[in-house]
């Protein structure tokens, strides 16, 4: 779909009042760089295979938005659909699987319907079916035949391995880094997408906007992004805000209430505001630096650093912020205790309230 003609002139201008500098064409808030038209695309804040999540878009650099899809964002959505699946479904989207044989060995292993090449480990479900997965090795191998894995197959002779002998190891389909650099994606363009080119004047903004930029210009693998963004490791939290009676409230959501969280530490010193992104009816937080006029940024980057790189942070004082007009409009201050990032031990967490 083409971009509006008028929303990108509008752009343009607001370029012009943050940077007073002329430009004729777009100019990419991550790179910087002015962007012919050709390779301009509407892209979505957040990723639409999320599902129920704002369908919100601004005018993106179409290569750049690409390039974090298939490096970094099929790793987020599966993280963040991971609580909704069953154990096929973990199993089938997992980034790789290993069986291990009772020799230790552990071979590389995927899901098809029938593939009679190659050994298969058949999987019984609930609903008595079975699943069949095969082991990427010739049915000839010679670690088949080793003793202490026959015994894992006795009596067979189609090298169908027997149920539950082997053990099943699942390598996750996402790294740490790669949802931390798809959530500070999402919330730099949720940014820009309220305050427009302000972001590339903003000291804080540019530790985000360097991390993306860098691992785009560097045409970064999957396995470089903790090279550019380990260091955000826990920059994406659940945040729960309990109401007093055993539930939690629901937050705002950034993208259409334009409304934040503004972090303090407990002597009231601003380092950080979270985007607020309801994913799966429940509320996430993706923080990048802040501070204000008074602010010492060396200050405000320690405590954003020790923030994103401790498991659980702690006590926080929270409030709310609403941007309008150009100004941020601050709400009455919270006392929360920031809760665990939501990694393999917060799944049961995520289950017992994503239905609330």
């Amino acid at each position: 779909m083409p971009v509006n003609r008028d929303e990108l002139q509008r752009w343009i201008s607001d370029y012009h009042f943050w940077t007073r500098k002329s430009v004729s064409r777009f100019v990419c808030p991550i790179l910087d760089q002015e962007i012919d038209e050709a390779f301009l695309m509407n892209g979505h804040l957040l990723n639409v295979a999320l599902q129920y999540v704002p369908n919100k878009t601004v005018i993106q650099f179409g290569t750049i938005d690409n390039f974090y899809g298939s490096k970094t964002e099929a790793a987020f959505v599966y993280y963040m659909n991971l609580p909704f699946m069953d154990e096929y479904e973990r199993l089938k989207n997992a980034y790789r699987r290993f069986v291990q044989l009772p020799d230790g060995s552990e071979i590389e292993a995927f899901f098809a319907k029938e593939c009679p090449s190659f050994p298969c480990l058949e999987i019984p479900q609930e609903d008595g079916t079975v699943r069949k997965l095969y082991l990427r090795i010739p049915k000839d191998d010679p670690r088949l035949k080793d003793e202490r894995n026959s015994r894992a197959m006795p009596g067979r002779t189609d090298q169908r391995i027997a149920p539950c002998m082997p053990s099943l190891i699942v390598g996750e389909q996402f790294m740490p880094s790669q949802w931390a650099a798809s959530a500070l994606k999402a919330a730099y363009l949720t940014d820009f997408h309220m305050r427009g080119y302000e972001v590339l004047v903003d000291p804080y903004r540019k530790v985000v906007r360097e991390a993306l930029s860098n691992y785009f210009r560097a045409d970064g693998t999957r396995s470089d992004c903790p090279q550019y963004f380990q260091r955000f490791g826990n920059a994406m939290r659940l945040i729960a805000y309990p109401n007093g009676c055993g539930e939690f409230m629901p937050l705002p959501n950034t993208i259409e209430d334009r409304v934040a969280l503004f972090h303090y530490t407990m002597d009231r010193r601003l380092f950080g505001v979270s985007y607020l992104f309801p994913i799966r009816n429940i509320d996430f937080g993706v923080i990048m630096p802040q501070g204000d006029a008074s602010s010492d940024m060396a200050k405000v980057m320690d405590n954003y650093w020790h923030y994103v790189q401790t498991e659980c942070p702690g006590r926080n004082i929270l409030r709310t912020a609403t941007y309008e007009y150009g100004t941020w409009h601050l709400g009455p201050e919270m006392l929360i205790d920031i809760p665990e990032s939501p990694t393999e031990e917060l799944k049961a967490h995520l289950n017992s309230i994503v239905k609330r």
